[in-house]
């Protein structure tokens, strides 16, 4: 096993150009699922076991005994199904937490079971702010047609974690629906970020659009945004902000900026969406 070394921090502060992104949502779906407790998996338990010593980490005892870890594509079938049918050209996953059942390739199930899919990613190691990078990836590569970003949370982690608020409270799935073309995405992702230079960058960003903040995004005095702010619900990670886009669809919002915020990392990512595009624009 080759082990990397972990990604040095950003020092100082690194700002992105505001990036506009040729994609258009025309659907959002999430769900969440309650952990199921199951039969002990020793084949499961010792490939973890065996990947947690080559980090120095320690197997939990408890937690494939307590709880199943679900493979990523059997969180994403049931919506899935929700999709409007026809071809998807691109599939990006986005998790934070890792791959509960790794004897199953998410990716490969989607290329067999979608139609059209040619390239499937996956984007993790950004923390809380995974999401916003899969949209980056999303809407810079060479696809054509439809785009799928599927934002996922494991709540089973199978070693100890120091900090419990890393750990989802449960297994839930966001599906993004996208036509390539237009520009109804607007991008920024900010590094080295402290907690008290967030409220300025989101002013700065998106000074009139309706704000979805993150469970990881640190306190701050969010009313001097000036815009309604639209609660996320607790124990979510990766999926926080972006499991309100559902509704958001379907409530008369013309935009609306999600941004979420990684501590450990001290990254701060924004993305505004317009909530009006539609594929026969």
């Amino acid at each position: 096993m080759y082990v990397a070394a972990p990604p040095a921090m950003a020092e100082t502060r690194r700002d992105t150009p505001t990036v506009s992104l040729p994609l258009r949502l025309t659907g959002a779906h999430h769900q969440t699922f309650a952990t199921t407790a199951g039969p002990p998996d020793h084949d499961l338990r010792r490939y973890w076991h065996d990947a947690a010593a080559g980090y120095g980490r320690s197997l939990r005892d408890d937690t494939l005994t307590l709880a199943r870890p679900v493979a990523f594509d059997v969180l994403a079938a049931p919506l899935l199904a929700k999709l409007a049918p026809g071809p998807i050209d691109l599939v990006v996953l986005a998790h934070a937490t890792p791959e509960g059942e790794p004897r199953a390739s998410a990716g490969c199930v989607f290329t067999e079971r979608l139609p059209g899919v040619r390239t499937t990613f996956s984007v993790t190691e950004q923390g809380r702010t995974s999401a916003f990078a899969a949209l980056l990836l999303a809407g810079t590569f060479p696809a054509r047609g439809r785009v799928l970003v599927l934002v996922l949370d494991q709540s089973v982690v199978p070693w100890e974690v120091p900090d419990a608020t890393d750990v989802p409270a449960v297994d839930a799935v966001v599906a993004l629906l996208f036509e390539t073309g237009g520009s109804g995405v607007r991008w920024e992702h900010h590094a080295g970020v402290t907690p008290g230079e967030v409220v300025p960058v989101l002013t700065s960003f998106a000074p009139d659009t309706p704000a979805v903040l993150g469970q990881g995004m640190p306190a701050g005095d969010y009313d001097r945004l000036g815009v309604p702010l639209i609660a996320t619900a607790p124990g979510l990670l990766c999926t926080s902000a972006w499991a309100q886009l559902p509704g958001l669809m379907t409530g008369g919002h013309e935009r609306v900026l999600l941004a979420d915020y990684d501590a450990t990392l001290r990254s701060l990512s924004l993305a505004e969406i317009d909530l009006r595009a539609r594929p026969d624009e």
